[in-house]
């Protein structure tokens, strides 16, 4: 739950306490910084309606649409070009190439900019950029912290090496 009073006065409050629970902050980042509009997609219909109920409270929230969608490696039907592109695709930890659809769905709606994490053993990651007309680029690594909140998860506090990428689609 993100206070919406907090979030104007104080992001980087918001952003440490997301970090602090193993959250995605690069969504939080991406609505302060918001110009026109965002469009999130998610399958998880219990997190759209946190997402939902929580902009409901930010004054000017109609900048915000959510999309409740499977990611499936086909390109997603907008209203309008999508200019960058925020996302945290699984890592293919518990299924290999989990990852992938949420790559080709991005690389089919021919987006110029995508930023996401990964961990940083990923090797795959250079090859399917060049290979689908995209440059790589390692931004930020860092240990991140990852509270027990999944079955799979064997510790209560773990942590893995991840990295912040940028794809950037070439001319």
């Amino acid at each position: 739950m993100i206070d919406s009073a907090v979030l104007r006065s104080d992001p980087d409050r918001i952003r440490e306490s997301q970090r602090r629970r193993g959250e995605d902050v690069a969504i939080v980042d991406r609505l302060i910084e918001a110009d026109k509009h965002v469009t999130m997609v998610e399958c998880d219909k219990t997190a759209l309606d946190v997402i939902d109920e929580n902009i409901s409270e930010v004054e000017g929230n109609e900048f915000l649409k959510t999309i409740h969608q499977r990611v499936d490696g086909t390109a997603i039907e907008l209203d309008s070009p999508v200019d960058i592109a925020i996302m945290n695709p699984p890592w293919g930890v518990q299924t290999k190439h989990a990852d992938r659809a949420f790559f080709e769905t991005l690389f089919a709606m021919n987006i110029p900019l995508i930023h996401f994490i990964h961990s940083i053993d990923a090797e795959h990651l250079t090859s399917l950029a060049k290979s689908n007309g995209y440059a790589l680029h390692s931004i930020y690594q860092t240990e991140f912290r990852l509270p027990a909140a999944y079955a799979h998860h064997k510790q209560q506090q773990g942590s893995t090496r991840i990295r912040c990428y940028r794809l950037e689609r070439l001319k």
